[in-house]
């Protein structure tokens, strides 16, 4: 694949009306980790892997990556190595993305 090219891996999932929490983190983690053991097929760099919300999908990237970084059940699989949120449920912490602009100046994280 192309150094420069961008696969999307769009998943749906249950809202709380259709199924009670944690439905929804469930159902974005089964998708998750079957596309993640399944890069080899579709020619997907493991090194270079970000997950993306907006608003409530910015809840649940961000709940995704929690859970695939702290649950030892998917300690196997590629880290996330990017998350953005849009329009995400949560304020950002300004003064920590102050700091981290200041530190990674060759901009490793927007902010």
């Amino acid at each position: 694949m192309d150094n420069n090219a961008i696969s999307s891996f769009p998943c749906s999932y249950r809202m709380a009306w259709e199924a009670p929490f944690p439905a929804s983190i469930d159902d974005v983690t089964d998708a998750a980790v079957w596309f993640m053991r399944n890069l080899d097929q579709y020619n997907i760099d493991p090194d270079r892997i970000a997950v993306a919300g907006d608003s409530a999908g910015g809840n649940l990237a961000a709940a995704l990556c929690q859970r695939l970084t702290y649950d030892k059940k998917y300690k196997d699989l590629p880290k996330m190595k990017f998350q953005g949120w849009f329009i995400p449920p949560c304020k950002p912490l300004i003064s920590l993305c102050r700091h981290t602009s200041k530190t990674f100046k060759n901009g490793l994280l927007w902010c």
